[in-house]
């Protein structure tokens, strides 16, 4: 007994020691696999998948949204949660604790924001996480009514910016 307590003291004092891995060290042991899902477009999720499965009353859809608060107040999806990339590890918890039917999907106005944040959770262990394609920009275009769209369209930028303009907010 007082061996198997002392090795297991011993135990806890090494991992006290050494500590938890940080989300970049648990990424880089899964980089490989999950770049080639990335680069394969496997988590990408195609707008109108989106709108299915926010409405199949068998999954729990979990939209976050990672852009900055001021477009998220100009448009965002119904039932999105404002999630910048700082407020992630804030909502680990409640993400792992998800029911198994829970799909989570993290929007941006693009991919770039959407993606890092991705990464994050697949780092972190949250299961059925996904990317909207395209961002929600990609979502105007399929969703939006034709005069808008041609309307309100902004010269293309690649930094991760709405491609379009809100004549006012309602949020």
């Amino acid at each position: 007994r007082i061996y198997a307590g002392g090795g297991l003291l011993g135990l806890a004092l090494l991992t006290a020691f050494i500590g938890q891995p940080t989300t970049e060290q648990k990424w880089s042991r899964i980089e490989a696999t999950e770049t080639a899902r990335l680069t394969n477009r496997e988590v990408q999720i195609h707008p109108a998948e989106l709108a299915l499965t926010m409405t199949d009353d068998t999954l729990r859809t979990i939209i976050l949204d990672v852009r900055p608060e001021a477009d998220y107040n100009l448009f965002h999806l119904q039932e999105a949660q404002h999630a910048p990339l700082e407020a992630l590890p804030d909502m680990l918890e409640e993400l792992r604790a998800a029911p198994e039917n829970s799909v989570v999907v993290v929007v941006g106005n693009d991919e770039a924001a959407a993606t890092e944040a991705w990464k994050f959770l697949r780092a972190e262990s949250v299961r059925s996480a996904y990317i909207l394609e395209g961002g929600l920009n990609n979502w105007l275009r399929t969703f939006g009514d034709e005069a808008f769209v041609t309307d309100n369209a902004l010269v293309a930028t690649a930094d991760d910016r709405p491609a379009f303009a809100f004549p006012a907010a309602l949020g």
